[in-house]
């Protein structure tokens, strides 16, 4: 799906026009002919308070329907999405925020009551506030509640033009293969050429609901967020206003809402393994994914004897989003991430630059799809990472005779 990722909620609007797309924790819900709507208003709204094509509007909020409908905003204004993750503090948020030159930012109340010295001391001009109705902060700061932008009529004749392939929607901050932080740049085509493949290997279909638990500015969220609504599904968002949230809560979550899929980092599955006796997952959930970091064999086996709902590593990276992905039908493997998404390239490469041929060696991960980065802000860090087309991921894994791959550690 090589298209704008507004033009493809659009198409997805066409399609499904009355289906919820999102519903919060806390009971709202939008269609998706209601958040194609809400993302042209706040579009126009983000215009109005000065965002151009290509300019960086910084997403610095938790998890809410309102943060989801406002990156369609951003990106539908021609704006670079820049994704903070609302746990960023003082000086690492002043970093990304003056690194990337973002004016307006999009908050809720926990991270400006938090930050509002770190805005301004970085150069933040408006905040487009996600909650409440305050209309100035501090001396210099400008607020706009989204109450107010989601009922700005949209104007005519405001869409931009947008090349898929290489105009920027969406940038991270990361240290990963250039050993530093700094800019991990992606087109719009991007995630949603990846989310179709996730989708397909996952089997989702229209009106299936998926509970959003990680941070959506995260590759992980943002792909489930992708995956299911490319596919006529639903995300249900676990409202974290300010900080995490509790095993039960979620759980009950799940439950209310009729979830059929968690995805999540390791941690979420040893907590749940360790409430066993308190916690029983609702009926409906058709299957879990772990990813983001190491998920025990011990875990995940006692997860899926406890709870009888498989559970799926998948591997992926802020440069590359999701890579491999563990077939649910092969959830008795245990420790393995999976098989490349349809449309990944890998190779496994020795020190010597010659490939792996046998089972079980180790070697670094390079892969090679549609969807990797378009580069570092530093062009020379992006000639090291991707070369003849390839990315380095610094990664070492091995694979087993069925093709399957076992994350080995990093490479130094």
């Amino acid at each position: 799906m090589k298209s704008a990722i507004h033009e493809a909620l659009d198409l997805w609007a066409s399609e499904w026009s009355e289906r919820v797309a999102l519903v919060s924790s806390s009971g709202k819900r939008l269609t998706y002919n209601e958040l194609s709507a809400l993302s042209r208003s706040i579009a126009s709204s983000l215009r109005k308070m000065g965002v151009s094509k290509g300019d960086a509007v910084a997403l610095v909020a938790y998890n809410s329907v309102e943060l989801l409908a406002a990156f369609f905003g951003c990106v539908r204004a021609g704006a670079a999405s820049v994704m903070i993750d609302p746990a960023t503090l003082s000086e690492d948020l002043r970093f990304q925020l003056e690194d990337s030159k973002s004016k307006v930012v999009v908050a809720d109340s926990a991270v400006l009551d938090r930050e509002l010295g770190t805005f301004e001391e970085a150069g933040v001009e408006k905040v487009l506030l996600l909650d409440g109705d305050r209309k100035q902060e501090g001396k210099r700061l400008e607020v706009k509640a989204f109450r107010e932008a989601a009922s700005e009529p949209p104007a005519e004749g405001e869409e931009v033009r947008i090349d898929p392939t290489k105009d920027v929607a969406i940038v991270f901050y990361y240290a990963g293969i250039a050993g530093r932080t700094e800019q991990v740049l992606h087109s719009h085509a991007a995630p949603l050429l990846c989310a179709v493949q996730v989708a397909k290997v996952l089997r989702v279909k229209p009106g299936e609901n998926t509970l959003l638990v990680v941070p959506f500015q995260h590759v992980f969220g943002l792909t489930q967020v992708l995956s299911h609504l490319c596919s006529g599904g639903s995300v249900t968002v676990l409202e974290r206003k300010g900080g995490g949230f509790d095993e039960l809560q979620m759980v009950d979550v799940a439950g209310r809402f009729g979830v059929n899929s968690i995805w999540s980092a390791p941690t979420l599955y040893v907590r749940l393994v360790n409430r066993a006796g308190e916690v029983r997952l609702p009926d409906g959930i058709r299957y879990c994914i772990s990813g983001g970091g190491y998920l025990p064999p011990d875990v995940q086996r006692t997860f899926m004897e406890v709870f009888g709902v498989p559970l799926v590593q998948a591997y992926g990276l802020t440069e590359g989003w999701a890579v491999t992905l563990q077939p649910i039908e092969s959830s008795h493997k245990l420790g393995t991430i999976g098989q490349p998404l349809p449309g990944v390239e890998i190779r496994i490469v020795r020190e010597d630059g010659s490939e792996v041929k046998e089972p079980g060696e180790v070697g670094e991960l390079h892969v090679r799809s549609p969807w990797i980065m378009l580069g570092y802000s530093d062009p020379s860090d992006t000639e090291k990472a991707i070369v003849d087309g390839w990315l380095r991921t610094g990664d070492l894994v091995s694979a087993d005779d069925l093709g399957l791959l076992y994350f080995r550690g990093v490479k130094k």
